[in-house]
């Protein structure tokens, strides 16, 4: 069977150099945010609220990935009001994401929004989180779900993206 060769689209190319320009010319953020906040490696925290110490940059890929999961968020929280007696609130007076702040502006921290009218619980208001994920880490999910028991798979499931996503902790100095 011959082999297709790979063919590079000059014009996805140039979008992804675009992308890649618009994310690298976005400031530093100057505070800790609160998905960081449990890792293991206080250099890495430490080093993640110097704003002289230079980020990793990322690829269009993951860029993409992370704007898919905005979009995502958006068309869950869409689906979620289409349901009787669902209130979901993603946005405050500003049209900001809600947020949250501490130390002086040092510790930080964004949720999805809140929900209250879940069937489970309709009386009570709970932190909306949503989270866009291919097949494969959605079935990673399901197992340490069944493993661990659903609390101790978010948070196991969290880290292991969030670390993923972030430097690792071999930074010399």
């Amino acid at each position: 069977m011959a082999i297709i060769p790979d063919m590079a689209d000059p014009t996805l190319a140039a979008l992804d150099r675009e992308l890649e320009r618009a994310a690298a010319a976005e400031p530093a953020r100057n505070y800790l945010g609160a998905s960081q906040i449990g890792h293991e490696c206080e250099r890495f925290l430490w080093y993640s609220l110097r704003p002289d110490v230079p980020r990793r940059s990322f690829q269009a890929a993951t860029l993409r990935r992370f704007a898919d999961g905005h979009a995502g968020e958006a068309v869950m929280i869409e689906r979620l009001r289409l349901v009787p007696g669902i209130e979901l609130w993603d946005r405050d007076e500003q049209g900001k994401q809600f947020g949250f702040t501490d130390f002086a502006g040092r510790f930080a921290g964004h949720v999805d929004g809140v929900i209250l009218g879940l069937l489970q619980a309709p009386g009570t208001p709970h932190i909306f989180e949503g989270k866009v994920v291919n097949e494969k880490k959605f079935q990673e999910f399901k197992k340490l779900k069944r493993e661990y028991g659903e609390k101790a798979a978010l948070k196991l499931w969290t880290l292991s993206i969030t670390l993923k996503l972030s430097f690792t902790c071999t930074i010399s100095t």
